[in-house]
């Protein structure tokens, strides 16, 4: 397991009971431009995917959500849209809400949210040295609002 992965799983154990931890790993699977992507099931089915890239300089964290605009109810165009701003903007117990102004600060290397018709990826960039802040904020938000 990569010092990132490694992190990623310690920091998601942080905020899941230990139940949750259990967790059913797949083979490493190295790809022909040489990253490594790992994944693993915990015991509360949350699904970890790792890509391992060889000197980057920085770390993509996305949580996907399976929902999009296939589910927004009929005459409600638009509300998958309003509901990943939500999760991506609004204030946690842990932490406070958050505008585009402050992303384009907070998140220099970048960050988005798109909305397709059946997912929700909700995507914050960390440099080297940020990356336990960015997943402390990404479990704290999974917690908000699962």
């Amino acid at each position: 397991m990569s010092r990132h992965s490694l992190m990623l799983a310690t920091l998601l154990g942080l905020s899941l009971p230990a139940a949750a931890l259990a967790a059913t790993h797949t083979r490493p699977d190295t790809l022909a431009d040489t990253t490594v992507v790992r994944s693993w099931v915990l015991g509360n089915g949350l699904r970890v995917v790792a890509r391992e890239v060889p000197k980057a300089l920085a770390t993509a964290v996305t949580v996907g959500y399976s929902i999009g605009t296939d589910d927004d109810p009929p005459g409600r165009l638009g509300l998958a849209q309003a509901l990943g701003e939500l999760v991506f903007t609004a204030a946690t117990a842990d932490f406070p809400e958050r505008t585009r102004a402050d992303l384009d600060s907070q998140r220099p290397l970048g960050w988005s949210y798109p909305v397709s018709r059946r997912t929700t990826l909700l995507t914050e960039v960390a440099g080297q040295g940020k990356l336990p802040g960015v997943l402390q904020q990404v479990a704290g938000r999974m917690r908000a609002f699962r």
